[in-house]
This record gives structure tokens, sequence and C-alpha cells, in this order.
């Protein structure tokens, strides 16, 4: 699954790396897409806010959610395949329902931007990384704020967590990354810097 600048979707054959269809709908470039564990459906996210969701099984377009006020940078679907969450330059992420389409929660903390968000493995925290040079742990559950993470020096680009969904690594501007101890919310345990 590619998104692209002129606002469409392309599923693709790995195997012989044709596009098998594309998917068209979005009004504006399309910077984020993330596909369901079973591999049925698809969300993806513009610069106009709006998270379309795509049924692959009939190359159609479901209902679309609307509620970020600016560009969409990332979108995750929780493992379980029920909900998605959304980081836009508009500083906020969202929670949605999957199947409804509903807007669950909307976590307000963040000063600047959010460039990535990422999902434990059960499905209930998300980190997010912010330009405000923080990163957040976020309750899914209760759409409330765990922790803030402090310790970069500059707008913090991406976040991954470890399989165990206890540690996140972090890229920031400030040339280094961080590995973070979300459940207790101790800020960079390590730091590489690259000279």
């Amino acid at each position: 699954m590619s998104a692209s600048w002129d606002g469409t979707l392309r599923v693709w054959d790995l195997a012989s790396g044709r596009p098998l269809c594309t998917l068209e709908g979005h009004g504006a470039i399309v910077g984020a897409v993330a596909v369901t564990p079973d591999g049925r459906k698809t969300v993806s996210a513009a610069n106009d806010g709006a998270l379309r969701l795509w049924n692959l099984e009939a190359n159609r377009v479901l209902p679309t959610r609307q509620g970020h006020s600016g560009r969409v940078n990332r979108v995750v679907v929780t493992p379980d395949g029920t909900r998605v969450v959304s980081a836009a330059h508009d500083s906020t992420l969202r929670v949605w329902d999957l199947p409804t389409g509903r807007q669950l929660h909307v976590l307000k903390g963040h000063t600047w931007p959010v460039s990535a968000v990422a999902v434990t493995p059960d499905g209930r925290r998300a980190v997010s990384a912010s330009w405000d040079h923080t990163l957040r742990v976020w309750d899914l559950e209760k759409g409330r704020i765990v922790h803030i993470l402090h310790g970069h020096g500059d707008n913090v680009w991406a976040v991954a967590l470890t399989l165990d969904g206890t540690r996140a690594v972090s890229a920031s501007k400030d040339h280094t990354l961080r590995v973070w101890d979300i459940v207790s919310g101790r800020g960079g345990v390590c730091q590489v810097v690259e000279k």
C-alpha cells in the first residue's frame, strides 16, 4: 500500500511489483496510511485533516472521518484492529472506533505538531512524538496523559516501541536517539549521539 501527493493510494502486488488497484477519493496530498491486521481494510489520512477508511476487498471508500484541523502526519491501527490513532499538525491525536467511525477521544497536551505515534502491542497505550521536543504516553482507554517524556533538545520526528511495549526509541532533530521506559516514565534511559 502506498500513499501519494496526487491524492491517491495504490495497492501493490509485492511479488511482481505491479499495482493491483488505485484508490481515489482524497482531495489533498495523502501523507499517512495503515492497513488493518486482517488486511481487509486500510485507513488513509490527508493534508486536509480527513481520514478515510477503505474496504480493500471491494476497492471502495467507506465514510470519511473528519476531526483534525490540519495535516495528519501519521495513522496507526491498534493490533486488535478495532481502533485508529491519528497524529496531526493541529497538535492533537485522535482515537477513532474503526467499525463505526466514531471519534472516541481527542488527546490534547502537545504544544506543537505531533509528528509520529506508536501503539503498544496490547493496544492500551500510545506514545506520541512532537515538535515541542517531548514524547507523551497516553492511556487510550481513558483518553488521558500517563507520562510526559522530556530530554530531547529539538523536534522529535519518530518513535518506535519494543515488541514487549515497555520501551520507546525516539529520533530527534537534535541528532540523537533516546530510549525511554514508558512504564515508569523515566526519560532518556540511554542516549545515542552520532558524531
